[in-house]
């Protein structure tokens, strides 16, 4: 006995009937039905339909956060397959099976740490399609050093704040620095920084902040006891002057000026106030200032300046 085969309505071949199978070639995917039935009696027959599904899947897109602060990670995606249709979707975290479902989203839970992300597509024809990504989770804010150390006290007006920021996993975004509450330095580096300070207790604060989103905040109180600071204006030490009229002017810093002498080469001169106009000679001269502060102290700065009015010209050509 043969058995008629038929695709689609359209005989494909004859077989002896003895084998049991035969193959057939489709000409393209889709519906098809095949069908036989015996050749000498053709209301012996059957027939199944069948879809042929040789393309993979489509991943159009993984919505997902490459760096995230979180250990609750979301993971999307858009998937479709235009022939038979998604069957499953696999997510695999490090090689282990994190999802199984048709879902088009799930949230995993991970640790600190790189991880690396396969969504595996297939359909019913078992066709994959695999997109990988990859998610790095930083759940720790920066490490910071920061100095002068907490509770220390410093003898000096001049303050220097220096920092060491270190962020192993994402990196450190920001550093600001603080003063008393006041923002005085942006960076993201490790540096250090000097600043001028009165007497008492002061706040010094980092704030650092990593690529990931995680942040920190160390202060540190110290506290200043430093004597006070003279600074003048208008002179300096061993300089010239082509004019005889002076203007100086002194203040205190870290400090209250109570008393407050002037001396012209070593001769007291007369002062109403921490300003003075002086008028002086050709030559060399020595200015000191002399002032006492509101803590008792004594401070005093000495200058030598040479005034030479005349200037000379010289004629070269023609000659005489």
């Amino acid at each position: 006995d043969y058995i008629n085969v038929y695709l689609n309505g359209s005989e494909v071949g004859t077989i002896d009937a003895s084998l049991g199978y035969t193959s057939i070639t489709l000409p393209s995917e889709g519906f098809w039905e095949i069908s036989i039935c015996d050749s000498n009696q053709i209301e012996f027959s059957s027939s199944v339909i069948i879809r042929a599904d040789w393309t993979i899947p489509v991943i159009e897109y993984v919505d997902y956060e490459q760096l995230v602060n979180v250990s609750e990670v979301s993971i999307g995606w858009c998937a479709y397959d235009a022939v038979s249709g998604i069957a499953v979707v696999h997510v695999i975290v490090n090689d282990s099976e994190a999802y199984s479902g048709r879902d088009n989203e799930t949230t995993l839970s991970l640790d600190e740490g790189f991880w690396f992300i396969s969504i595996v597509v297939m359909d019913y024809a078992n066709n994959t399609a695999t997109e990988n990504i990859s998610i790095t989770v930083d759940l720790t804010a920066p490490s910071v050093t920061l100095y002068p150390a907490d509770s220390s006290t410093i003898n000096n007006t001049f303050v220097e704040i220096s920092w060491v920021v270190n962020d192993e996993i994402s990196g450190v975004e920001s550093i600001i620095i603080f003063f008393d509450g006041d923002e005085i330095l942006e960076t993201r580096n490790d540096s250090s920084i000097v600043i001028n300070v009165t007497d008492g207790e002061h706040i010094i604060s980092l704030r650092a902040t990593d690529i990931a989103g995680n942040s920190i905040l160390v202060s540190h109180k110290i506290s200043v006891s430093a004597p006070s600071v003279l600074v003048v204006n208008g002179i300096s030490n061993q300089s010239y002057v082509n004019n005889g009229t002076i203007e100086i002017s002194w203040w205190l810093y870290n400090g209250e000026i109570m008393e407050q002498y002037l001396y012209v080469d070593d001769q007291e001169y007369n002062i109403t106030s921490n300003y003075s106009v002086l008028f002086l000679d050709e030559g060399a001269h020595k200015i000191k200032i002399v002032v006492h502060d509101d803590e008792g102290n004594i401070t005093s700065k000495t200058y030598l300046l040479y005034i030479d009015p005349v200037s000379y010209t010289h004629l070269t050509l023609p000659t005489n």
